[in-house]
């Protein structure tokens, strides 16, 4: 077939363009949604974007980030449009009227909710995750949530088409093949490799919804192993209904493509929705993801990065199967993992995926107390258990008695664990070790404000926290400190639980308070002030600072820094040691008065378990609260006192 060719432009500026397709998209809304029709929409053009376009659908509101060159947009758009068969004036307003309805179908549709008790959008994510299990049983829980995070967008965008598609079928809102211009354009701009998720669906969906020349297209340009996977796929999710399977044909004849453009496609798409509708939702997302979870890999991270759903969102979803010892295995589980934290300081908003998850750890497993009165003793303790290996007992067994033994569980257990199990020793024996998973209680001191209490919050929270050696166990040789009892594990827990007490009283004072984090060692890096939801949302500038600032281990260069803007403060001055260079105890003593001397500042200092230099050197200054602490819990109590008395 021959393709047509004109020349599409966008014939005005881009404000009046997006005013125009604006109007004429509420207007279609309001005709099928009239509950949604004035979903609030805001357009920021940018020159930074790293693509087109990026969508955010949060809070029920559609903020479309749009790049403002126009010329650019018209130059990329057309490699894509070249492959839809009816060229048309008309195709860049009807592209944006499909990715209007295509992002307010996320609110909708895919997820239809992302609250309450039935969470769609979490158990979209758990379908996911038990997908991959299922079909790759070996992987560990950081490398099936790492591709749990790489293709949910994709498996809810593959949802949306289908619905839009039929949808736009009836309605009539833009022409057909535009719905696949997103795919294609993203196709034209990467190198891919042979075979991944993105390239399956792609090719199902232009198998479902395009035309001839986007057959052709990827019929040359990707190997037969993407047409038999998507041919799997589509077999399974049809499989229910007899009249339509599809018997996946020989290589000879072509494959499901040729099957689908020759038949009445219709029904294939009809059906599609209801697998994905209906009860069998979730089972049907599993089935998909079981059948390519091979194929969700590396490749994935520029689509991924793309998604309104953040990694802590997906994180929190996936968390939430777990019990609090499990959560305690999986951040274990990606320490021992060969992946890197990121530390690269000119990519200060890229957050690696570990961040994340530790910074939702520490959000759940943080100490908080039930403040009541003058000095918020009273607290309400909830019990949880993490749980340790013990050797049970060895056994060594001959190569006749190892072939009973369930090898799948024992390597599960050596991956998850990194503990051998079963060692092969001389002339066909093997060392068998028996573990026992016991459980130690640990407690959990909950927070409530009790409803007529009102506390003095302050406007900032300056958090100063050692990083040196001696805050980590000497034996951890990686120096992580991440859920493992040690000074800095404590203490960065007791950190969370004061953000977390601090901005339930802020929201109920409608009061937006600030963080900022001080990691001192070799040197000290400072973050920049962040309001406390930012910090809870995951701000990537505070986690790399408070997780892997990178500023060594062997001494306290702290340098106290002094603010006269008139804001509230409370500083939190965690340490284990002493200054040891030259005049720093009395440079930093010095200030630390200046500090508690102004009335709208407040003072803790925590030193871990006896008295170091900085204590003892403002030991008889009233103003300066100072502690020796050795457990969290103790730690919590008198540094909630002074955050919000009463």
């Amino acid at each position: 077939m021959e393709i047509h060719t004109i020349k599409l432009k966008i014939d005005t500026d881009l404000d009046e363009f997006l005013h125009k397709i604006e109007i004429q998209w509420r207007k279609n809304l309001r005709q099928v949604y009239p509950l949604y029709w004035k979903i609030p929409l805001e357009w920021k053009l940018e020159k930074s974007i790293a693509s087109l376009w990026a969508i955010d659908t949060k809070s029920n509101k559609l903020t479309f980030h749009l790049q403002m060159n126009k010329g650019k947009i018209q130059k990329e758009l057309r490699k894509s449009f070249k492959f839809i068969s009816q060229q048309k004036i008309s195709l860049f307003e009807e592209l944006f009227q499909y990715l209007l309805f295509h992002y307010f179908f996320h609110i909708i549709e895919a997820p239809f909710s992302d609250t309450g008790e039935f969470n769609d959008n979490k158990l979209i994510h758990k379908a996911i995750w038990d997908g991959i299990v299922t079909a790759e049983p070996d992987l560990t829980k950081y490398e099936i949530l790492e591709k749990v995070f790489l293709c949910h967008s994709i498996v809810k965008d593959f949802i949306i088409d289908n619905r839009l598609y039929l949808e736009n079928f009836e309605f009539g809102w833009f022409t057909k093949e535009v719905l696949l211009v997103p795919y294609y354009n993203y196709l034209l701009q990467y190198k891919l490799p042979e075979i991944n998720f993105f390239l399956i669906i792609s090719y199902i969906n232009t198998a479902l919804y395009g035309s001839e020349a986007m057959i052709r297209f990827l019929e040359k340009k990707f190997l037969s192993d993407v047409a038999e996977n998507a041919d799997e796929v589509l077999a399974k999710l049809f499989s229910s209904n007899k009249s339509i399977l599809i018997s996946s044909k020989k290589k000879k004849d072509g494959g499901l493509v040729p099957q689908l453009i020759t038949t009445n496609r219709l029904q294939f798409i009809k059906e599609l929705r209801r697998v994905f509708q209906g009860d069998s939702r979730y089972d049907s997302i599993k089935t998909l993801v079981t059948i390519l979870s091979p194929s969700i890999n590396k490749s994935l991270e520029t689509i991924s990065t793309h998604s309104s759903v953040s990694f802590t969102e997906v994180i929190t979803d996936i968390f939430d199967q777990f019990s609090p010892g499990e959560q305690s295995s999986l951040v274990h589980e990606i320490l021992d993992s060969k992946q890197t934290i990121v530390n690269n300081e000119t990519e200060i908003n890229s957050v690696s995926l570990e961040l994340r998850i530790l910074h939702e750890f520490y959000l759940r497993n943080n100490p908080i107390i039930e403040i009541k009165g003058e000095l918020g003793i009273n607290k309400a303790i909830y019990h949880s258990e993490n749980h340790f290996i013990k050797l049970k007992k060895t056994d060594i067994i001959n190569i006749s008695s190892a072939k009973h033994i369930d090898l799948g569980k024992i390597n599960s257990f050596q991956k998850s664990y990194g503990i051998p199990m079963l060692i092969p020793l001389e002339d066909e024996t093997f060392l068998l070790n028996e573990y026992e998973l016991k459980y130690k209680k640990s407690r959990n001191i909950r927070y409530k404000i009790r409803s007529g209490e009102k506390f003095d919050a302050p406007d900032v929270l300056e958090l100063y926290l050692d990083k040196t050696g001696s805050m980590f166990f000497e034996e951890d040789v990686d120096y992580r400190g991440w859920n493992d009892g040690s000074r800095y594990d404590n203490s960065i827990s007791v950190l969370y639980g004061f953000i977390t007490a601090l901005f339930e009283e802020a929201k109920k004072q409608n009061k937006t308070c600030y963080v900022r984090f001080h990691s001192f060692s070799e040197i000290q890096i400072n973050s920049p002030l962040r309001t406390l939801q930012e910090f809870l949302e995951g701000d990537p500038s505070i986690l790399k600072i408070l997780f892997n600032p990178g500023n060594g281990y062997d001494y306290e260069n702290l340098n106290l820094e002094i603010y006269n803007d008139g804001l509230k403060r409370v500083y939190v001055l965690i340490t284990d040691g002493d200054l040891v260079i030259e005049g720093r105890t009395e440079r930093e003593a010095k200030k630390l008065k200046l500090i508690a001397r102004n009335p709208l500042n407040k003072v803790i200092l925590f030193e871990m378990e006896r008295q170091f230099s900085l204590g003892l050197a403002v030991q008889h200054e009233p103003q300066i609260i100072s502690h020796c602490v050795k457990n969290k819990e103790l730690m919590f109590q008198q540094g909630i006192a002074v955050i919000l008395p009463s």
